[in-house]
């Protein structure tokens, strides 16, 4: 489901675009030849399976967020326990 959701991630006008521009940034001979490269990260408070089917996605290098884990109980499958996760005191 969260997957689904990613999906369907609506970002401001221009967001994915500027990940696909810092990007070419790498094909430029002045930053090649100086040997900089541009890399995107996202470090989010948010659900990291959302991120990473997010139209955002294939133009970021690592991605740091929520993560979840599935359990079964009873023959159920849900969402029960926190893998991972990050506050804003761990972004800073």
């Amino acid at each position: 489901m969260l997957v689904r959701f990613g999906k369907e991630i609506e970002f401001y006008e221009g967001a994915v675009d500027l990940f696909t521009a810092v990007n070419k940034l790498n094909d430029e001979s002045q930053y090649r030849d100086a040997g900089i490269t541009f890399e995107n990260y996202i470090v989010s408070t948010g659900l990291k399976r959302m991120i990473l089917s997010s139209a955002i996605f294939p133009h970021v290098k690592r991605v740091w967020g929520a993560e979840l884990v599935a359990v079964e109980e009873n023959g159920l499958r849900h969402l029960g326990k926190i893998a991972y996760s990050l506050d804003k005191t761990s972004k800073t």
